[in-house]
């Protein structure tokens, strides 16, 4: 299978988008396998509990790094060598997936302030976030969150030297002031960056993976290579082949699941 052991650390059928930020091939006849419980741990822990594909993506970048970084990459592809994703650019991902826009609808023209910075994320998982806009009146406007938690709220607002007061993009540390006419109408859409790093995320895992989720995930007995991956989680002290250790592991055990349905 092209991309195994990334296309199985994401378990989902995937429809290619080439311009979505992150979008690496999965192939079309790719089934997805039913997951143990020590696994939805581990991908509660990296990513969220609802991750979007935006979350996905990013993590997976992150996680395929860990795994080319050292000799163990041999395992990566031992199962098929066919890869896409290489090489890894980590910097054009940062510049094209964190976005703030907003785009004004109809024939109005205005001008739309973010202020602040957009934070949050790695609880559940949920990076995109996006709002509707509405100037109602010259003293109202109402602002709509269409994407989870779904809010809606009308504030009031006067001017002061041509820009409104402050108003808060619901669900999100973002607010924003602005200047237009009566009716104008912006789509809002912002990505926020995660704010747990890697060493951090491993910090978190080797607190929150007990020893029963080691029996689960390796055995009492493993064999190789799975004995090799348990030592690495469990002993290495340095950070790649630790957590190498571990997404190896979770990726075999992966691989032996049925599919769904």
């Amino acid at each position: 299978m092209i991309n195994h052991t990334r296309t199985l650390l994401l378990n989902m059928r995937a429809d290619i988008d080439p311009n979505f930020p992150g979008e690496e091939y999965v192939a079309p006849d790719f089934l997805v396998r039913t997951v143990p419980t020590v696994v939805q741990k581990f991908r509660n822990l990296v990513f969220g509990g609802e991750p979007d594909r935006y979350m996905l993506n990013y993590r997976l970048y992150q996680l395929m790094t860990v795994l080319h970084s050292t000799e163990l990459e041999e395992y990566v592809s031992a199962q098929d060598s066919r890869i896409t994703y290489l090489p890894l650019r980590l910097g054009q991902l940062y510049e094209s997936m964190f976005i703030r826009r907003a785009t004004i609808l109809n024939q109005f023209t205005g001008d739309f302030n973010f202020i602040g910075d957009l934070v949050g994320g790695d609880e559940d998982g949920r990076l995109y976030h996006s709002w509707r806009v509405d100037v109602t009146s010259s003293s109202l406007i109402r602002v709509q969150r269409t994407t989870k938690p779904l809010d809606q709220e009308t504030f009031e607002y006067t001017y002061t030297d041509g820009l409104s007061d402050l108003i808060p993009l619901l669900g999100s540390s973002l607010q924003f002031n602005f200047s237009a006419p009566v009716g104008a109408e912006w789509i809002v859409e912002a990505v926020s960056r995660p704010q747990l790093d890697m060493g951090q995320l491993l910090a978190a895992l080797n607190v929150g993976m007990l020893e029963t989720d080691e029996l689960a995930l390796f055995g009492t007995a493993p064999a190789e290579p799975l004995k090799t991956f348990r030592n690495l989680w469990r002993d290495h002290d340095e950070y790649a082949y630790k957590f190498s250790g571990l997404l190896l592991g979770i990726t075999y055990l992966m691989d032996q699941q049925q599919p769904v349905g």
